[in-house]
Order: C-alpha cells, then structure tokens, then sequence
C-alpha cells in the first residue's frame, strides 16, 4: 500500500479545483447538485478537488453541512478524482481534528487544512498546531497558507519543521512572495508535494519544482484549465502567453467579485450547478453578469445560459 506521500506525489500533479457548493433556491445543500458537477469534471479529465473549501464558502456552512459535502464528493468521485476535504476551523483545534477523523473516515483522500486565523499565532504556535492534527490522525494533510486571506503566514521554515510527520504531505502556498515558493520547492520540494495557490503563478512553480496549482478556470470549462495544465508542463512559451493574456480580464474580474460569486454566476451560464451564494456574499448585479458572459465567450467557453 502507497504511504501518504507516495499517494500525494500520484494524486496532487497539474491542476486541482477548488469547488463550489451548491444551494438549492431554498438555501439548503444541494447534494445531487454537486453529484452532477463532479460527474462532469471527472469526465472532463480534473483528477483532484477541494471540497468545501474557500470557494465552496466554508465560513457559510454548518459543521452538519461540511460533513454533508465531504461525504457527497467522496461518494460521487468514486475514487476516479483525489478528494482534498477542508477542515480548517477559525480556532477550535478539536473541531478540527473531530473533521478530520471524520473526513478520513467517509474515505477522503487528503485533508486541506488552512492556518487558524483571526488570532496571531507564532511560529511555535503554528508548528504545535499542525503537529497535534498529525498525531491525531492517518490521513494526508495538505496545509494551506493564504496571508492574503487570514494575515497569517506559514513561513518555509516552519514547513521544513513540519515534514518530520509523514502524514504532511502537500502545502498549498497562495501567497504574493514568490520567494516563499521558490524556498517551499528547494527545502521540502523532494519531501512534500508543493503547490501554488493560484494559476498565475504556476508557471513560476513549474520551473522552480511545484507539480501543481489551484486553478479557478476549471470550474467552468475544465477544458480550458487542460490547455493552460499542458501548456505548463511543456512550458509552451506561445501557448502560455496566450492563455495568460486570455484570462488576464478574467482575473481583474476575480479580483473585483469574490470568487465564489463569480463561480456560481459562471456555472449557471455554462450548464453546470451554480445557484445561489448565502449572505455576506451577494449576487452580482446584471451589468457584472453581462461583463463576465462576455468575458467567457471571449475565451472561447460555451455559454448556454445567462
């Protein structure tokens, strides 16, 4: 049997989306929803998801809700896709090893743990943190570190520390500093699988040894997000720079609408299970819709809906 990193260095390669989670129009989880969406990336070749993860608005769900959608995506992928379940929680270090079990429990592949946040923990804080999730259970962990988002940071240093428990695996590192990547890659990069957070940076991944990246276009036309994943592997130089220069409007449109907003809008146009997004966030208005229909007809991505 493949240990935990064995299956990270199989699983974790190319492009991971991170999904949205469905609502119905009542506002409760819609789990064929999402049955339906993951049938539809598998077939389209997406080998790995995050599940109720930061597009699938995890500070919106219930701890009942992500035990829902965790369990949902692992009986819908069937084992053709690794399933990466976020079990992040703001503070509560129980509740989220009590996740955890639960998502190695059900059979996910790995779980997807950002840093507490809210708080200011230190390094010695960070590293206790992630050592006692570690010890507490068997399945994969994939840390996530997103300043951007929570202001705390996961220093390479700290991760090399990490690396001594086996069942650390990966680290997602959504971060502005490339030089973190780059360290990321050149100290642990032949222990754990190491990722970037978003598609822009990945062709810098790429060439300094980081396999994979969380990409957004896949949503929604995982056939576009195939294109960009090769054209990365082979370092395509024309083929990358017009992908790049294709979505460059696409990201100035992320960077204005938050992401699972934006998402769902994009899924309902191209046939998939978008729906509704709970409050704080907020629909988009008519003239944002008609801004981001004309952005994915311009990247070549069908749009049957509106």
């Amino acid at each position: 049997m493949a240990t935990p990193r064995e299956k990270a260095r199989t699983a974790l390669r190319g492009a991971i989306l991170g999904l949205t989670t469905p609502f119905t129009d009542d506002g409760r989880f819609d789990a064929p929803g999402l049955r339906r969406n993951i049938e539809f990336y598998v077939e389209h070749g997406i080998r790995a998801f995050v599940v109720g993860g930061t597009y699938g608005e995890v500070t919106a769900l219930t701890q009942d809700e992500r035990r829902s959608v965790i369990r949902t995506a692992v009986e819908a992928t069937k084992g053709r896709a690794a399933v990466l379940a976020d079990t992040h929680h703001v503070g509560s270090l129980e509740e989220v090893i009590a996740l955890t079990r639960y998502a190695e429990e059900v059979g996910a592949d790995f779980a997807y743990i950002m840093t507490p946040y809210y708080f200011r923990p230190s390094d010695r804080g960070l590293f206790e943190f992630y050592n006692r999730i570690a010890q507490a259970v068997k399945i994969g962990i994939v840390l996530y570190t997103n300043p951007w988002r929570t202001h705390v940071r996961l220093t390479p240093a700290v991760v090399r520390d990490l690396t001594q428990f086996e069942n650390i695996v990966a680290i997602k590192a959504a971060d502005q500093d490339l030089g973190d990547i780059s360290d990321l890659a050149a100290w642990v990069g032949d222990q754990i699988v190491v990722s970037c957070g978003w598609e822009v940076h990945a062709i810098h991944g790429a060439v300094v040894g980081a396999p994979c990246y969380f990409g957004i276009a896949g949503n929604f036309d995982p056939v576009l997000e195939q294109r960009y994943e090769r054209a990365i592997a082979g370092l395509d130089r024309p083929e990358l720079r017009h992908l790049h220069g294709a979505q460059s409007v696409l990201r100035r449109f992320f960077s204005e609408v938050d992401a699972p907003v934006a998402l769902k809008a994009a899924q309902d146009m191209v046939g998939l299970v978008g729906g509704s997004v709970r409050v704080p966030l907020w629909p988009m208005t008519e003239e944002q819709r008609q801004r981001l229909r004309d952005i994915l007809i311009e990247l070549g991505t069908k749009v049957t809906g509106r």
